[in-house]
């Protein structure tokens, strides 16, 4: 698994919670632009990277809520 999944996925979980479930997939027969392909509850929402930019302005527009951050004290 690599090092940029694994910050996607943290990141999603610390935003949003169960409330998404992220699968990553390498597939050395696709082209380069097209894997890894990054699916939220199993629709495709990236293909070719892991950036997580798009991936949150995908759940924005589902209007997916996100955590209540903790107050700090």
């Amino acid at each position: 698994m690599s090092f940029q999944y694994r910050f996607l996925q943290g990141l999603l979980e610390r935003m949003y919670g169960s409330n998404v479930v992220v699968t990553y997939r390498f597939d050395r027969d696709l082209a380069p632009d097209e894997s890894p392909v990054v699916l939220i509850e199993g629709i495709p929402v990236l293909k070719g990277g892991l950036a997580p930019v798009p991936v949150v302005k995908y759940l924005n527009r589902l209007g997916i809520s996100r955590n209540v951050p903790p107050k700090i004290k």
